[in-house]
Parts: C-alpha cells; structure tokens; sequence
C-alpha cells in the first residue's frame, strides 16, 4: 500500500511538473508576443524567432491552440484599439492563475524563469537590429518587478549586442569576393565566438536559479 501511494505522488507530482512547464512557456510566448508589438507590428526577424522559440517549448497541443487564440485576440483588440498598455497586460499575464495553481510554483519565485524570459526578449529586441525605446520600457518593468541582478542583466545586453555584430559580420563575408574556404573559416570562428557567448550566458541563467535556491535556505 505505501509503494502504491508512493507511485501515486510520484505520478502526480510528474504531472503538475508537466503542467507547470506548460503554464509557465505559455505565458513567456505570450508576453514574448506583447513584446514584439510594443513598438508598433512585428518584424519579419522577431516573428521569425517567435516561431522558432515555439517549435522549441514542445507547448501541449491544448497550450499551443490557446497560444495562438490569444494572439488573434490580441491582434483583434490592437486593431480596434485598447485602453490598457503593453506592460499591464504583461502584469495580467503574469497574476493569472491556472486550473491547478494550488499545484504550482508561483512563476514570481522562479529566477531561472525570469532570467530565460528577459534574456529572450532582450533578443528579441534585437532580432531586427533595433531595440527600441518602446520594447526597453518593457524589459525595464519586468526588471523592476522581479529585481534581477543587475550584473546579469548588463551581461544580457553586452552578449546580445555582440551577437548583433557578429550576425551582422557574418552577413558581410558572406557577400566578400573572398575565396570560399577563408569565407568558410571565418564563418566557422564567428560562430564558435557565438555559440561561447550562448553557451556563457545559459550558464549564468542556470546559477540564477541556483543563488536563488540558496538564499532561501539562508
């Protein structure tokens, strides 16, 4: 009987994991969609991220169809014109509570979560080359509601920048008369240079999560 009520939590607990992954990436996809239209509509290059992040969150088919039903509501109340603000509906997004949330870690208390959201939407901002005003504002709120690190926060704009300058040194080689292989190596060490930079910037998310953890134990 304890082994069976043992499996029971376990398959429990495995099942709000799952649904607290999907409650948790269905939000980010939501304020990454807020994001992109804080300074008018989307880009081709930030609705071409949006996609792949999708692709990437392996969202429950349930999620995803209330991921997109939102977008065509949000895309309906823009054309018409709405009295709330990018970063309140932010706020909203962030205080719903799901069907299970007496299950569930509140999305405030995990830093690893915040840490992954602000440094894809700083991404985001410049995925087209220009982080506007408008989409720093709303990186500037959620900095101030959840109070990262500020030298993490420096990082993910010092590493995005430089990935900007990299992307956009690789698009010039590419169009060099430069013979193919020292096109080719040069290539191959600017994205070495960029996948060091990702590779640096998860592991700083990851310690995010882990000083948080050890703070509450203090």
């Amino acid at each position: 009987n304890l082994h069976m009520l043992s499996e029971l939590f376990s398959k429990r607990s495995e099942l709000s994991d799952s649904a607290n992954q999907n409650l948790n990436a269905l939000k980010q996809l939501k304020i990454y969609y807020l994001f992109m239209n804080a300074d008018g509509e989307a880009s081709p290059a930030e609705k071409s991220y949006l996609k792949e992040i999708l692709t990437k969150s392996e969202l429950s088919e349930e999620s995803t169809q209330k991921f997109q039903t939102f977008c065509g509501q949000m895309a309906l109340a823009g054309s018409i014109g709405m009295s709330k603000t990018i970063t309140e509906k932010i706020d909203d997004i962030l205080d719903e509570k799901g069907s299970e949330s007496f299950l569930l870690p509140p999305f405030e208390k995990d830093k690893t979560l915040q840490a992954q959201t602000i440094w894809t939407l700083i991404n985001l901002g410049y995925a087209d080359s220009e982080y506007s005003e408008a989409e720093k504002q709303v990186v500037s709120h959620l900095i101030q509601r959840w109070h990262p690190d500020p030298v993490l926060i420096e990082e993910f704009n010092d590493t995005a920048e430089t990935i900007l300058a990299l992307t956009l040194q690789k698009e010039w080689v590419q169009k060099t008369s430069r013979p193919y292989r020292d096109i080719h190596n040069m290539i191959q060490e600017l994205d070495r240079s960029i996948a060091s930079m990702l590779a640096n910037v998860e592991e700083s998310i990851a310690e995010a999560g882990i000083e948080s953890l050890s703070h509450k134990e203090e």
